[in-house]
């Protein structure tokens, strides 16, 4: 939305279909890879079926970008976005520190649809890509706290902050790596020049944050166990629509001109 701001936030209908394919595919891999390294019971046919289809789906996503926009960017990176999305579902059996490593996986996703609409790279998709990362992060520990919580056993914790730093701790950590998420939302929006709207959406989703970490100390298990779910909806459709609001309403313009 960010990358076609000059049309109003509308990239066409071939980028727009490109990033939702390209996050669709990327999601199967990602899906199907994590599966496979926390030792699901799936069947090898379908496994090796739908990595296949998603490492092709985003091959074929940089193709038609490259055949009807020419631009091979996306085509070239394809190959590196799988390899890094591979690497980051495999960290969880080297690392206690594997949650960063899944949000870096997430925080492909800005950068490869800024790609899919420009044709070109920037430091926005990047930041983005942080602000994205750290939320991730936060929240796959989060989830190892409830799942720690519930378990009360060292093989359900596994690798994780939570077997290495303790519950206290972890909390903390995922606390503290949401601040700096928030820090940099209003970085980003000071940086490309959004105001009230955008603002008003940052302090709205502060709120948010605190009250799930609210939650989160609380030693209740069901409530983390959902709480953390619901609340990263709330706070996607928050950033989305104060985003929306100040690239596509031509409003928010007339009104800080006035």
């Amino acid at each position: 939305m960010v990358a076609a701001r000059a049309d109003r936030g509308w990239p066409g209908w071939l980028a727009f279909s490109v990033v939702l394919m390209g996050v669709f595919f990327g999601r199967i891999c990602f899906i199907v890879w994590r599966h496979t390294v926390e030792q699901k019971d799936l069947n090898a046919g379908l496994l090796k079926f739908s990595i296949a289809v998603g490492s092709a789906g985003l091959i074929l996503c940089g193709a038609l970008l490259l055949t009807v926009k020419g631009q091979g960017l996306c085509l070239y990176m394809a190959p590196l976005a799988i390899l890094l999305i591979w690497l980051g579902t495999r960290s969880r059996r080297y690392t206690d520190f594997y949650s960063f490593y899944y949000g870096g996986v997430y925080a492909l996703a800005p950068v490869g649809a800024w790609m899919a609409v420009t044709g070109t790279l920037s430091w926005q998709p990047f930041l983005l890509g942080v602000i994205n990362a750290l939320w991730i992060s936060g929240l796959e520990t989060l989830n190892d706290v409830s799942v720690c919580r519930v378990s009360r056993s060292e093989t359900a914790c596994g690798h994780s902050l939570v077997a290495c730093w303790g519950e206290k701790n972890a909390v903390s950590y995922a606390f503290l790596v949401h601040l700096i998420m928030l820090m940099g939302m209003a970085v980003f929006g000071f940086l490309v020049f959004f105001k009230l709207a955008y603002m008003i959406g940052i302090v709205f989703i502060a709120l948010v944050v605190l009250m799930e970490h609210g939650i989160g100390r609380i030693r209740k298990k069901h409530w983390l166990g959902n709480a953390f779910f619901r609340l990263n909806i709330v706070v996607s459709l928050v950033y989305l629509t104060a985003v929306g609001c100040e690239v596509v309403l031509s409003f928010f313009d007339n009104f800080y001109r006035q």
